[in-house]
């Protein structure tokens, strides 16, 4: 067993050594804290370490983040192999983060690499390789991940942009620079994987754990929350892009009188106009604020107390963990009609879609779901818990080891 390595050049671990070396070693890399990355990092650590790999973790070790990340690994610290991705003066060792990976896998020998997102590091690859400029030796065929946008493999329409990561794409994939690639979305993985035949993709459910089966009032009675109000629920990072500007616009123009209220829980990130707008909610006893990091006890809490929650998602490609969340709450979700999380919501029939970007049309949405009967809101909750066995922990651990057992 390893200890945690408080160095940034951790001693060099011989993997043909039976004392050191577990059935298979692996570098998780996952430099990021905001968002759904520490959750992501104690969920791929553990899930590889429970299947028998030696682990390192190549991440955020500076002293703003280090904290973050040994609270969510907590009682794995002792497992593992820590390596910090970024030098003394705060940038990527080597220059950026690819050649950072190098110096990684350089110290710590492992048969694989694993990138919790390979976003961080696609674009400005995939443009390099199309020119010619290929990504560090060292890391060639070692290399899988999770590819959460993949615009260029799924955007119908012609761009330069799309172009050029295309090249760079099918350069790497026919000189095997990947294992395993994976992806989130079910509606494009086929076509995808015929389109680039020599790499090996694998569908990824994007998951939730925990107990999401709290009893409402009690959820509601935690939180400080009213008990006889129709509570909607904005979670995650509150910011234009998730669509907060229209919620606080639609709530804007619903009646005080109506039983709706708000629950905003995340870290806020808007403009001071907006800030005071849902403030103002607030004072006016329609709306509660939770502008923090909220722990995972709490975010439980904020889906069990909700009665629907939002996803009013502006542009947004890709999946959305909060969905998973209100699935496995058994919560009716609106969502803007765009790309994969508004096919999904239709689709599986998880809540109602309005048409995205649209305050006007997420208001009389959410009209319609407070006065939704309570057949047709039975008929959401069943959906709801059918959908989130799709996405539990246990399907992405076993989507997320097969391959590499195979």
């Amino acid at each position: 067993m390893h200890t945690i390595k408080k160095s940034m050049n951790p001693q060099k671990i011989n993997i043909h050594d039976p004392k050191n070396v577990k059935s298979q070693s692996i570098l998780i890399v996952d430099p990021q804290v905001d968002g759904h990355h520490l959750t992501w990092i104690r969920y791929v650590t553990t899930i590889f370490l429970n299947h028998n790999f030696h682990v390192t973790l190549m991440t955020d070790l500076r002293d703003q983040s280090r904290p973050l990340i040994e609270d969510a690994i907590a009682d794995k610290l002792n497992d593992i192999c820590l390596i910090s991705a970024f030098n003394e003066n705060g940038h990527y060792r080597g220059g950026n983060c690819l050649n950072s990976i190098s110096l990684a896998q350089k110290q710590t020998p492992s048969n694989h690499i694993f990138m919790n997102e390979l976003d961080l590091v696609a674009s400005t690859c995939l443009r390099k390789t199309a020119i010619g400029f290929y990504p560090p030796k060292t890391i060639k065929g070692a290399v899988s991940g999770v590819y959460f946008r993949p615009r260029f493999l799924s955007e119908g329409k012609f761009s330069f942009s799309n172009m050029i990561k295309s090249i760079g794409f099918r350069k790497l994939c026919r000189n095997q620079w990947f294992k395993n690639i994976f992806l989130m979305d079910e509606q494009r993985i086929d076509q995808i994987a015929r389109y680039f035949p020599t790499v090996a993709f694998h569908l990824l459910p994007d998951p939730w754990d925990g107990d999401f089966s709290i009893n409402q009032n009690d959820a509601r009675s935690a939180l400080n929350l009213p008990d006889n109000r129709f509570i909607l629920l904005q979670f995650g990072i509150g910011t234009r892009r998730k669509g907060l500007h229209l919620v606080i616009e639609a709530m804007n123009t619903i009646p005080e009188s109506s039983p709706v209220f708000l629950l905003c829980a995340g870290k806020l990130s808007i403009d001071s106009g907006l800030r005071d707008q849902l403030e103002r909610l607030e004072k006016q006893n329609r709306a509660i604020i939770l502008d923090r990091y909220v722990s995972q006890q709490e975010e439980k809490l904020c889906f069990c107390a909700a009665d629907t929650v939002l996803l009013p998602y502006v542009d947004h490609f890709g999946s959305s963990g909060v969905l998973s969340r209100a699935a496995a709450s058994g919560k009716p979700v609106i969502a803007s009609d765009y790309d994969l999380t508004g096919w999904r919501v239709h689709q599986y029939e998880l809540g109602l879609i309005f048409q995205s970007n649209d305050s006007n049309h997420l208001r009389s949405t959410i009209n319609i779901m407070a006065s939704m009967d309570e057949r047709q809101r039975n008929e959401f909750h069943h959906n709801a818990l059918t959908f989130a066995q799709s996405c539990s922990l246990d399907a992405f651990e076993r989507a997320l080891v097969e391959p590499f057992n195979s």
